[in-house]
């Protein structure tokens, strides 16, 4: 029999309508249930599936108790899938020494099959073929599996499948070594991510042995790890993963967390049926590898609680030895660009989740208010971007140490000073010490408004993605890592207490320079493909042991050099460089006016330090290391002592604290009412109707001035009928009951309150049981009332102000989106889009100090920008949103005026510093050879779409004047689009919207109507994308290099275009997609190894219907990957003719499920608004007209849109030679150093980012003139 832990529903926040079991089985296995409420007031109410009164009295108190009557009012409606996660106490950190990424491993086999399952991709095709999505990930001390699908039948059955993963896996030996060219393929997908490469650089340079820490394992895998070393010691892989899963994977050593609508007794009793047959313990090992040992607690089966890791009991503490402390590491980069971090190792911080310490102290150190490091940074023009914490994955916080890092984003400049920022950085925490050492201690206002912000954000938490949800729960329940079961709600997101010691000791005793490693990425030393592939140089060939203890001896007699390379990097072909490789940079810009007296000197390309260079062995990341030298250390050591510095202190008190967390009342003719969507059965029982039949309808509207509910039925008639009783009634009203209406002449079944948004027509018979399972097309919801959508307050030339008050959600949060329109002769302009981007970014450098202090409080705001203008979102907590709106927008409008001086809100030096930001933004632009295609697909497909060597070269020497010249131009004539959502009423949002008028009227000095509107943008000048007709029958390959030159994946996008959008097509097309994703992903992935990323997804192009096929790869070339995809569309067309029409329908209807899936939270709901409005669609209720679609959808139709569309050949069958329909573009990235490379160049061109960049340009003219330059407008129905 389970045990069942002491009940934690009283410690969920008063939102969560959810409620929680945790038991743990009989073999040992803690389980977390989670009764989903939303669901399961859209199952059928059946017995099995009804609210159970027998639920533990606490369960049941909890959910009277955390609700009230407003609250249970008008919730989101919409299906919610079914979801679980299992978490397993065996992560990278366990990998025996002769085969590191061995837990990686072990994750990937896990996928491949089980005795009871015994097909490799069963699990995979049935979880697809249902409406859901599965993953895994391996984290250092835990790996997390986890799923969700649609509710019902299908549920039992995927969590049987899932539960055979632990209990039976086949882990075939064939299997084995196809998976392992996919773990490789994922290793080579992130060879050039910087982030990756540092992460493995700390792992590679803690200078302790990989026996004496797990630390310096290499996490990833891959074939050199996984099999040539293995093999070369007589390893035998097959047997050390079975040996991993027999020694880890078992019962005690894992957490299970799942949800779904039904009631804990039937999740309890689902879970134990299916993961009862775990092991409790260990199974028996070879005994190859070396076992490690994980001590439970003995009352563990009791009361549950942490498990300690066995690198907790062997007290090995540090990940870094005393001699990889105090030491700077200077890194190439991949990428252009320039960070310094610098960690500082503490113990394990696991056991204070009640005072997080780390948390305050990042909160402080990573502030960006006045008085903050970033603040003095920026005034200096040294930084752009500070974040300080201890992070959550394994690499940070572990259950035997903890890394606290602080990393800054730094200018050229800021390079030449690092010394001086981090010496910043030291005063600040001196500071810190000297205000904890006082007699006042910290102010108190600190940990107040930290623990404010911590319930509040606690208490109106947003609902979760069932997947998500369950997979964030399973990951905090990690063995080693979770904290203690009655605070297992909680205890991650709240501050209980503060401890003003432990701060104080933390930053005495380990946030100083002994006890810190600082690595400063930076491409001024060059970039990784600068240098020759050096791939059997290892560590040594400049030798750790021969590399300088003391940068002042290194360096002495080096002049200070001049930069290497900067964001306008420039190659020569025609050079080489035999210091730094194939490329010489062009003549660097002059020096600096000043330079740093305290940072010492440092030449790449002196002997010494080219005797110097190291390279990591896994991802060939070049760095050097040096100790500190004892000067700078004093100087570090000295700035911890300055105690009182005059531009550093402590954060002021926040002004954006909400204190109002009233919702507003709704209007009174559309005011809440329990019943509102809820499903109901109704009868005509007046004595003149002579059909006394019950039909289903829905409740959608309660008018509370008339006392009237609106009724809504299958065939869209609205009825609206006299209450008969108040609304305590109906408050106290369960399912399954009946009440009437209009005086008693109609009877009224209730069968489904609503817990979830739109309404849902339920029929309270065995028909909601097959919907529920797939077998029946899901009931279409009546029309989302008029009312109940973005309804249009100010409709000007000016200001198009769309608005809806929310009644769903019920949380005191409002969403602001705010689209800026420019005139539609600028987007053919690359000079002045790129002075857009540069003014959005320095209006987010300029608002830093105050949209900070607001994002502590939970309002947040993002800027961004397309060729059609600049967008503003600006959403959280609702009573103070509009100052901060109009904070932010005030500061935007400045520029407006044009003229030469920049705004005075801009601080000084602060345009230069953009400005190089900007440079560096579009020259990392596409250096991923997946992204990269799909810039280089819209680029063709998308009128006057420029790629971004344009940009680079049109700021090319651009000045603060000529700046404000050009966006003076682009400003002069602007309009306005915003939707105002959440807890907004209509007077709030006119007035908002009056406000941002009159504010557009005082920036372009026109008191008078007249001149306004003539500075406003007209409709027809408005941008209008227009969208590239691909010919039919014309073959069109754009085939171009990688911007990286040290590439070796290349990726291959196959665009197939559909046509102008239309409902009958958009749904054909996503049903395929739906449909064909697991079998390519199986036939291509897994089965043939093309690569780890393989995919369909459907394409909406400026109203522009189509499908990409996607796949990168570093072991095929771009043209095996086109035929592969031919080769596979070719053979699917007989699996859909094949298909039953039983595997026909669960498609379907779980596609239909999943656009009728509920939204989760108001961000959800305003983003899918959004895209209705700044797409000039306006068809807000278009989930439900493609389900009314896919409902008349035939495999016949989709067999005929298959062949129309996709398929290869023409004719029935393929007889009659090639498909002249398909309209085809196909575009390949080829990686510089991928398969088909390797002896040739592509296409003769060679890899240089000169030639790339205009090669980009003519490529994409090419195939504008194959398409005669044919353009297509979006049809938008509602302009």
């Amino acid at each position: 029999m389970s045990t069942t832990l002491p009940d934690v529903n009283h410690t969920k926040s008063r939102m969560d309508q959810k409620l929680y079991r945790q038991i743990i089985l009989p073999n040992g296995l803690h389980c977390v249930l989670v009764q989903d409420t939303v669901a399961m007031k859209m199952q059928p109410n059946v017995d099995d599936y009804s609210l159970d009164d027998s639920d533990s009295d606490s369960d049941s108190d909890m959910n009277s108790s955390n609700s009230n009557s407003s609250d249970s009012f008008d919730s989101p409606t919409g299906y919610r899938k079914a979801a679980a996660a299992l978490v397993v106490g065996c992560g990278s950190f366990f990998d025996p020494s002769a085969a590191q990424g061995l837990a990686h491993f072990l994750e990937h086999m896990l996928f491949m099959g089980s005795e009871k399952f015994p097909t490799e991709n069963s699990y995979d095709e049935f979880i697809s073929k249902m409406g859901g999505d599965s993953n895994a990930y391996t984290e250092l001390e835990h790996t997390n599996f986890h799923f969700e699908i649609n509710q019902g039948a299908c549920f039992d059955k995927a969590l049987d499948m899932f539960a055979q993963f632990f209990i039976s896996p086949l882990m075939l030996a064939e299997a084995a070594d196809r998976e392992l060219k996919n773990v490789d393929s994922e290793f080579n997908q992130s060879r050039n991510s910087d982030s990756s490469r540092l992460q493995q650089l700390f792992c590679h340079t803690n200078q302790i042995p990989l026996a004496s820490h797990p630390f310096s394992t290499f996490s990833w895998g891959n074939i050199q790890s996984l099999k040539t070393l293995p093999e070369a010691a007589n390893i035998s892989i097959p047997t050390f993963l079975l040996d991993m899963f027999n020694k880890y994977y078992y019962a005690k050593n894992m957490r299970l967390v799942v949800m779904a609508g039904r009631p804990l007794d039937a999740i309890q009793k689902l879970v134990e049926d299916r993961f009862s047959s775990i092991p409790e313990s260990p199974r028996p090992a070879s005994g190859a590898s070396p076992t490690l040992k994980i001590l439970h607690s003995p009352t563990q089966t009791t009361v549950g609680g942490r498990s300690v890791s066995p690198f907790e009991q062997a007290k090995i503490g540090s990940p870094f030895s005393p001699d990889s402390l105090s030491t700077i590491y200077r890194v190439v980069p991949v990428r252009d660009k320039h960070t310094v971090d610098i960690t500082f190792v503490l113990p394990a911080q696991i056991e204070k989740f009640k005072t997080k310490p780390c948390d305050y102290i990042g909160h402080l150190i990573g502030h960006e208010g006045a008085g903050s490091v970033l603040s003095e940074l920026k005034k200096l023009g040294w930084a752009i971007t500070i974040t300080a914490g201890m992070g959550k994955d394994g690499y940070e916080s572990s259950s035997f140490y903890s890394l606290f890092s602080v990393q800054v984003s730094l200018t050229e400049e800021g390079v030449k000073f690092w010394v001086e920022v981090v010496q910043i950085v030291y005063e600040y925490i001196g500071m810190l010490i000297g205000t904890c050492q006082s007699p006042e201690g910290l102010p108190p206002h600190i940990f107040d408004e930290l623990k404010s912000i911590a319930d509040l954000s606690y208490e109106y938490q947003n609902e979760q993605e069932p997947g998500e949800f369950v997979e964030d729960f399973a990951e905090e329940l990690s063995p080693v890592l979770t904290v203690p079961p009655e605070f297992l709600l909680n205890g991650q997101s709240l501050v209980f207490s503060f401890d003003q010691a432990d701060v104080l000791h933390l930053l005495t005793a380990y946030f100083v320079p002994e006890n810190a490693r600082i690595d400063m990425l930076s491409s001024a030393f060059g970039r990784a493909s600068d240098y020759e592939d050096d791939g059997d140089m290892a560590d040594g060939d400049g030798g750790e042991d021969s590399s300088f203890s003391d940068e002042e001896e290194a360096n002495e007699g080096v002049p200070v050099p001049q930069k290497l390379c900067g964001c306008l990097r420039k190659h020569s072909k025609n050079k080489k460089c035999p210091e730094l490789g194939k490329n010489l940079f062009l003549p660097p810009p002059p020096p600096s006016k000043s330079e740093s007296d305290l940072t010492p000197p440092f030449d790449p390309q002196s002997e010494i330090e080219k005797a110097n260079i190291l390279i990591e062995p896994h991802f060939k990341t070049r760095y050097w290391r040096h100790k500190l030298s004892t000067k700078t250390i004093n100087v570090f050591n000295d700035a911890l002592k300055r105690k009182t510095p005059s531009s550093l202190h402590i954060p002021n008190k926040n002004p954006f604290i909400p204190t109002m967390l009233k919702m507003k009342p709704l209007p009174a003719n559309d005011a809440l009412h329990p019943l509102v969507n809820a499903s109901i059965k109704v009868a005509n029982v007046a004595k003149k109707s002579k059909n006394k039949n019950f039909y289903p309808a829905v409740i959608t509207q309660f008018d509370s001035i008339k006392n009237e509910l609106v009724l809504s039925f299958e065939d869209e008639e609205k009825q609206s009928k006299k209450i008969d009783n108040d609304v305590e009634f109906f408050s106290n009203i369960k399912e399954g009951e009946t009440f009437t209406l209009s005086k008693g002449e109609l009877k009224c079944k209730l069968v489904s309150l609503s817990a979830s948004g739109s309404a849902v027509i339920k029929y309270g018979d065995g028909t909601d049981l097959d919907v529920e399972d797939c077998l029946s097309f899901p009931p279409i919801p009546p029309p989302t009332p008029v009312n109940h959508q973005p309804q249009i307050l100010i409709n000007t030339e000016t200001l198009k102000l769309h608005h809806l008050q929310d009644r769903l959600f019920k949380r005191p949060m409002g969403e602001v989106r705010i689209k800026c329109m420019i005139s539609e002769k600028f987007m053919s302009s690359a000079i002045h889009l790129a002075c857009i981007d540069l003014l959005w970014i320095l209006v987010d450098d300029s608002v830093t100090e105050t949209v900070y202090m607001a994002s502590v409080c939970e309002l947040f705001y993002s800027i961004g920008a397309n060729e059609s203008g600049i967008n503003l979102r600006f959403h959280g907590f609702d009573e103070k949103l509009e100052t901060l709106i109009v904070f932010v927008m005030e500061l935007f409008l400045e520029f407006r005026k044009g003229g030469g001086e920049l705004p005075k809100s801009v601080g000084k030096c602060r345009f230069a510093c953009v400005l190089e930001s900007l440079n560096r933004m579009y020259a990392n632009a596409n250096m991923n050879p997946s992204s990269h295609a799909t810039s280089m697909r819209v680029s063709c497909l998308i009128k006057d779409k420029m790629c971004g060597s344009a940009f680079l070269t049109a700021i090319e020497g651009l000045t603060e004047h000529k700046f404000m010249q050009l966006i003076g131009e682009v400003l002069n004539k602007l309009s306005l689009e915003v939707l105002v959502m959440g807890n907004f009423c209509e007077s709030d949002a006119k007035r908002l919207g009056e406000t941002l008028v009159n504010m557009l009227k005082k920036s372009c000095g026109a008191p008078n109507t007249k001149k306004q509107k003539n500075l406003s943008i007209k409709l027809a000048d408005r941008p209008t994308e227009k969208v590239l007709l691909i010919p039919s029958n014309t073959p069109l390959v754009l085939k171009i290099p990688s911007k990286n030159p040290k590439e070796i994946n290349s990726c291959v996008e196959e665009y197939f275009q559909v046509g102008q959008d239309n409902l009958p097509d958009k749904v054909l097309v996503d049903l395929l997609s739906d449909m064909m994703s697991e079998p390519l992903f199986d036939a291509v992935r897994t089965k043939d190894q093309f690569g780890y990323s393989v995919s369909c997804n459907t394409r909406w192009t400026a109203g522009m219907i189509g499908l990409c096929f996607n796949i990168v790869t570093s072991t095929r070339t771009s043209d095996e990957c086109s035929e592969r995809i031919d080769k596979f569309l070719t053979d699917w067309r007989q699996d859909l003719v094949d298909m039953k029409q039983e595997d026909f329908n669960d498609h379907v209807n779980s596609l239909a499920k999943s656009s009728l899936e509920a939204f989760n939270d108001l961000s959800e709901l305003t983003s899918h608004y959004w895209c209705e409005v700044k797409d000039r669609r306006y068809c807000y209720d278009v989930c439900r007209e493609e389900v009314l679609q896919l409902k008349a959808v035939t495999k016949e139709k989709v067999l005929e849109g298959f062949d129309r569309w996709f398929y290869p050949l023409k004719g029935e069958g393929g007889k009659e030679g090639e498909n002249v329909n398909r309209r085809r573009l196909s575009v390949h990235i080829v990686g510089a150093q991928a398969v088909e490379n390797k002896e040739k160049e592509v296409d003769g061109m060679n890899v240089d980012d000169d030639t790339i960049d205009s090669n980009e340009n003519a490529e994409v003219n090419i195939i504008r003139t194959a398409c005669n330059h044919t353009y297509l407008g979006v049809k938008y129905p509602h302009k």
